[in-house]
Formats: C-alpha cells, structure tokens, sequence
C-alpha cells in the first residue's frame, strides 16, 4: 500500500481572519474566507494567482484581497494535511 498526502493551506491576513485554499473533488482547489466559496480553481497555485492579483472578492464584496499583503507562494503559507488516501502498489 502507497499513501498520497493531501493538503491545505491558510494564512492569517491583517484582519484577523484567516483564508484557505482547500481541495476539492478531482484535484481541484477553493478559496475560502470567513466561510465562503469564492471560487473552484485547477490548482491551488491558480487560486492564489487569482487572490494575490486581485480578481477575487468576498462575497460582502468590500474586501479587496490585492491590499492585504497575501505572499504569493505557497512556501509562505501554512501547509497542512487534509487526509491521506491509500492506494494498493
């Protein structure tokens, strides 16, 4: 048996809140902030493009992502494991 390790990633924005870039179904990942989808992407490095350049809002639509000083690698995130998925070799 292998196991694939699959992972999330957050940080802590100057507010105080925190967002997430989750997995989804078929490797794809979201972006979530207080609770909210805002948007299903191919990869979570697509998704962090999309929130670092600003083309990504709340769903209260008064939280500009471009301003917030997210790090735009995912080095600087905080990885962590979502679930392992066990496969026969």
């Amino acid at each position: 048996m292998t196991a694939q390790s699959i992972y999330y990633y957050w940080h802590s924005l100057h507010n105080g809140k925190v967002v997430s870039l989750v997995p989804e179904a078929r490797g794809r990942y979201k972006i979530i902030y207080e609770n909210d989808s805002l948007g299903s992407y191919h990869s979570a490095e697509a998704a962090l493009d999309d929130l670092c350049g600003g083309h990504v809002f709340s769903a209260s639509g008064n939280v500009d992502f471009s301003q917030m000083n997210i790090p735009d690698s995912l080095n600087d995130w905080e990885k962590r494991l979502f679930k392992e998925i066990s496969s026969p070799l």
